[in-house]
């Protein structure tokens, strides 16, 4: 990924999961120079296909995304599910919520609970992750000219 955005000249792409009431929103963002500044009329052309690339076509070993990558991805995000503890109001705030609507989706934080976290495998993301493909509706928002 990082020689993909050095070739569209220092491309930036960040990701991150958004939670509306009982709605969650993944949100990936690309930053790209315009055509008319890098004299390169196909930055455009180049940027989509890498946004297809990333997402209709994933690195899938044996039925589910690559365990390897899968196994860092999952410790950082069990990280940083624990970490939330370190910020006193705003694990008060949570902790309300989750009690105030239990066992309902709303209860449920963006990131999950490491408990939940720890049960996903390569395989049950990667079923999700076609699955959300499929059903979800999808924006893209392009600014610039």
């Amino acid at each position: 990924m990082s020689s993909a955005l050095e070739n569209l000249y220092g491309a930036i792409i960040v990701s991150d999961i958004h939670k509306y009431g009982e709605k969650q929103m993944i949100q990936i963002k690309m930053q790209v120079p315009g055509a008319q500044y890098v004299g390169e009329q196909s930055v455009t052309a180049e940027t989509l296909q890498f946004i297809d690339q990333i997402l209709n076509h994933p690195k899938i070993v044996n039925g589910g995304f690559d365990p390897e990558i899968f196994e860092s991805e999952k410790l950082g995000l069990i990280s940083e599910v624990e970490m939330r503890k370190d910020d006193k109001d705003g694990w008060a705030l949570s902790l309300c919520v989750e009690n105030m609507s239990e066992n309902e989706p709303y209860s449920i934080h963006e990131y999950g609970s490491v408990e939940a976290i720890r049960k996903i495998t390569p395989s049950t993301l990667y079923e999700h992750y076609l699955k959300v493909l499929k059903t979800s509706s999808i924006d893209m928002i392009v600014i610039g000219d």
